[in-house]
């Protein structure tokens, strides 16, 4: 039997609420572990979710680093995690948002781990240290991964990244954990919805890079449609 995969996933926190640390929650219940073997590297242990993460018997690894993203303790952080990385001998080392990408990098191609994967989950601007951050992560990385083409295309020109290193794999959705058990109308009745009348809706932070715009343009053009749409926005 072939070697269980061993990979390195390095994020700041597990803070529960987070889309990125929600992502990572459901890939460590999701992985075949026949064929996976996982461990969390945390530049600070700390989250609702770091608990759950054990409990799936996922090592995870305190880097010890707080405050900016460079702080004076990013160095032994870095120097702790290669350390680990090359004695676990891991496969890959997957990294996510601005500080876990930088750290996760640096420390990766020091121990030499043979693949290194950026991940990018949304179009958000870097200015100053961490646009020097993300383009230095994007550099040293193998592959960037993005969850949406139009990420990649911001990716590419945001932080300059090379094009022929981006790869798409969309958002997967369990649709089963949004079947109601029971009649939907006493919801909608809560909501002051028609009972017997379609909705739509996003439930997402009130922020423009949430793509508030573009959702309220696709409810308009499903209401040119279907004139009994409701649409619902929670924020």
């Amino acid at each position: 039997m072939a070697r269980r995969l061993r990979i390195g996933y390095v994020i700041r926190d597990l803070r529960l609420g987070g889309g990125t640390q929600n992502h990572l929650m459901q890939l460590f219940e999701r992985l075949d572990r026949r064929a996976f073997e996982p461990s969390l590297y945390l530049l600070r242990d700390c989250g609702e979710l770091v608990d759950r993460v054990r409990a799936l018997g996922v090592p995870v690894v305190n880097g010890g680093m707080d405050g900016p993203l460079l702080s004076p303790r990013i160095f032994p952080c870095i120097a702790r995690f290669a350390r680990l990385f090359r004695k676990q001998r891991l496969d890959v080392v997957h990294t996510f948002l601005p500080r876990g990408e930088f750290v996760g990098s640096l420390a990766a191609r020091i121990a030499r781990v043979p693949v290194l994967i950026c991940s990018k989950r949304g179009c958000h601007h870097r200015r100053g240290r961490e646009a020097v951050a993300a383009r230095i992560s994007n550099s040293l990385a193998d592959c960037v991964l993005v969850n949406a083409r139009a990420v990649g295309e911001f990716v590419t020109a945001d932080e300059k990244c090379p094009a022929d290193k981006i790869a798409v794999i969309e958002n997967g959705v369990d649709v089963d954990r949004f079947r109601l058990a029971e009649d939907p109308a006493p919801f909608k009745r809560r909501l002051g919805l028609a009972p017997d009348r379609p909705v739509v809706g996003t439930i997402t932070r009130a922020k423009a890079v949430k793509g508030y715009e573009e959702f309220l343009r696709a409810a308009a053009k499903l209401r040119q449609q279907r004139a009994d749409v409701q649409v619902v926005v929670v924020g």
